[in-house]
């Protein structure tokens, strides 16, 4: 075989298995570990984990917010919402009173330190998002940004989309 033959492209068969570098799903996974462990380290010092960080910011940023709008803001489910705003509350950082003229429903609001906690966790948010822009064109950026909404409209949670379930 010559040399230009055997750098040609082989042709895939059905069933040959994807490399990890050829599979995108591995490839998200290992740059959203990746990230979230950077973004840890930057929570560990003001002694939040990621969950009660994101918590936090859409208590801030949605005043009077129900604890499903929250799990549903969030992406989990109620048990997990209530545990992270437990967690807040007992550091006085998030409040749950009646819902006015409802005494069912419970709605969530920052607490004067909470919204001081927000907001520096705002400032290290944004130091975050300048180092993609550092790393990334402001063409990739963009495109990442409308890729990650294009997934996050399509895939479910429950998994229902999920391609393994698909009929063949």
């Amino acid at each position: 075989m010559t040399g230009a033959a055997s750098n040609a492209p082989r042709t895939r068969t059905k069933h040959e298995m994807l490399t990890l570098e050829q599979s995108v799903g591995f490839r998200l996974s290992r740059v959203a570990r990746a990230r979230k462990r950077a973004w840890s380290e930057e929570l560990d010092a003001l002694e939040v984990t990621p969950a009660q960080a994101s918590a936090l910011r859409a208590i801030v940023e949605r005043p009077d917010l129900s604890l499903r709008a929250l799990a549903r803001t969030l992406g989990t489910d109620p048990m997990s919402a209530k545990r992270c705003v437990d967690d807040l509350e007992t550091r006085d950082l998030v409040k749950s009173t009646n819902a006015p003229g409802d005494r069912r429903p419970r709605v969530l609001n920052a607490t004067r330190s909470g919204r001081t906690l927000a907001q520096e966790i705002d400032r290290r948010v944004r130091l975050h998002e300048a180092f993609l822009r550092e790393v990334l064109s402001k063409r990739e950026y963009e495109t990442l940004v409308t890729v990650l909404s294009r997934l996050e409209e399509h895939l479910e949670l429950d998994g229902a989309s999920h391609p393994s379930r698909r009929e063949e």
